[in-house]
């Protein structure tokens, strides 16, 4: 009997159980609705002014506020309850219309908070700006840079003061002064180019470089002491070579073109975007010496030497970008490897003998460029338009310089075993980058 009275009871609870807990259906009203903020354990009152029309609410289809309310909420998923008994849709009020992302589980009353769940890692904020329409994008994308190069490990000494105008033997001397060199400081570049979408991720890039740097030094000294050169000929002169002023030039200019092609990653609603690239390089360098020396009438030293290569390359680059995705820090990285030919020439000369010492040396070199760039940006809604603003650093390898090469005529030592010629020099500086995308 009990047994038979406790499944009577069983069966009329289980029947009456969801009629208990099913709200009545009625529209959502306007008034005060509880907003809870998932990475804050507080709960705000926000005044929803106009909901109508909704649809009626039941225990099992939680309504979708899809209208705006007003004031809109701070940007960022929010979680919105109706009054007490309603399940409604988390919603993303960020743009000041609701999107719906994910069912809330449950609902709570205004005067109640809600248990705070803390997750394990934050949900994907949908940016603020969206990507541009497929339809007005024409994959097009051009830029120009403006750079503020020095070059580095590059100078030449020309001449010392010494005490005595003992014989002009290289290293016999007793130096008094600071050597004179001609050294470069910073100059202006300029980089520019366009790229051609092949689809949403591959891209074809060209690219074309200039540079072009100078500098000049002079020294006097009043006799007792004199003026010794360190760049002519040790076999050239006498001891009437000394002399009390000298001075000199020294030039350096490069052009590079580079054609890549580019697989980007980018994602809008992420906040990391990467891309790699391989491709071809041409460069062209050329460094120009001259120095002037005054013992008993000027005497001239000229060197020039200049390399032409091309090669493949291959690089990689990524973008780190704020919440929004308009701030940005940006890293890139290439390699290239470059085959080519080396060239030089050395000339000495005076009033007397315009053609003391001549020479000239040419050797095929592969000349390997190492480039690294760190820097930040910003960028617009779409994307559309960006600018940058970093330090790059670019180092060459094996390269012939002008200091090496005049060494090399003064011991008359050109052989293969002779480690003078090939050496490194590198640019680094700071560069600014304007991007445009159509």
């Amino acid at each position: 009997m009990k047994k038979r009275i406790f499944a009577v009871t069983a069966a009329v609870w289980m029947c009456c159980l969801p009629a208990m807990h099913a709200p009545a259906q009625q529209p959502v009203p306007a008034g005060q609705y509880a907003l809870w903020q998932p990475h804050r354990a507080n709960v705000v009152a926000i005044p929803v002014q106009a909901l109508a029309p909704v649809p009626n609410l039941n225990a099992t289809g939680p309504v979708t506020v899809a209208q705006p309310v007003s004031p809109a909420p701070q940007a960022g998923p929010n979680y919105v309850y109706a009054e007490s008994g309603y399940s409604v849709t988390l919603t993303d009020y960020s743009n000041g219309y609701g999107a719906p992302v994910v069912n809330a589980p449950q609902a709570f009353p205004y005067d109640q908070c809600p248990p705070l769940t803390i997750p394990e890692c934050p949900p994907v904020v949908v940016p603020e700006c969206p990507p541009p329409p497929q339809s007005n994008w024409l994959g097009l994308e051009v830029f120009g840079e403006y750079l503020y190069l020095r070059s580095r490990d590059t100078e030449v000494a020309y001449a010392v003061p010494v005490d005595v105008p003992i014989a002009p033997v290289l290293g016999n001397g007793i130096q008094i002064g600071a050597t004179a060199v001609v050294d470069f400081d910073h100059d202006s570049a300029f980089r520019v180019g366009g790229a051609v979408a092949i689809d949403n991720c591959r891209w074809i890039r060209g690219t074309y470089s200039w540079f072009e740097t100078s500098t000049a030094d002079s020294v006097t000294i009043a006799p007792p002491d004199v003026i010794r050169s360190l760049v002519t000929h040790p076999l050239g002169v006498n001891a009437a070579f000394d002399g009390l002023d000298a001075a000199a030039q020294f030039g350096l200019d490069y052009q590079m073109v580079d054609l890549d092609f580019i697989w980007r990653h980018e994602d809008p609603c992420a906040r990391f975007d990467y891309a790699f690239l391989v491709g071809a390089r041409y460069t062209t360098v050329d460094q120009h010496f001259r120095s002037h020396f005054e013992p008993n009438g000027p005497t001239l030293v000229s060197a020039n030497v200049s390399f032409n290569g091309a090669g493949i390359r291959a690089g990689a680059m990524g973008d780190w970008f704020s919440r929004n995705r308009r701030w940005l820090i940006y890293a890139r990285s290439h390699a290239s490897l470059l085959a080519g030919e080396a060239n030089a020439n050395y000339l000495q000369g005076d009033i007397v003998d315009p053609v003391e010492v001549q020479t000239s040396w040419q050797a095929g070199r592969f000349v390997s460029i190492l480039d690294a760039e760190l820097g930040l940006g910003w960028q617009n809604c779409d994307g559309g338009v960006r600018v940058t603003i970093g330090y790059l650093v670019s180092t060459w390898l094996n390269v012939v310089q002008t200091d090496e090469f005049v060494a090399a005529v003064q011991q008359n030592q050109f052989n293969q075993g002779f480690d003078n010629l090939g050496d490194m020099m590198s640019f680094d500086g700071l560069t600014g980058r304007v991007e445009v995308r159509f």
